[in-house]
């Protein structure tokens, strides 16, 4: 049974920094994305009430 929750353990951990890994990802996409578009979502203010 130790065998088997060492094994549930590493995997857990794997999963673990895989989703941090690729949330960073993201993180760094969506970063890039609202510096490309903020300027001129600034400068159109035709959507302000």
């Amino acid at each position: 049974m130790a065998i088997a929750d060492e094994v549930a353990a590493a995997v857990l951990a794997g999963f673990k920094q895989g989703v941090i890994a690729e949330a960073k990802r993201q993180s760094v996409m969506l970063g890039k994305e609202v510096v490309r578009e903020l300027p001129g979502a600034l400068l159109d203010t035709s959507t302000l009430v």
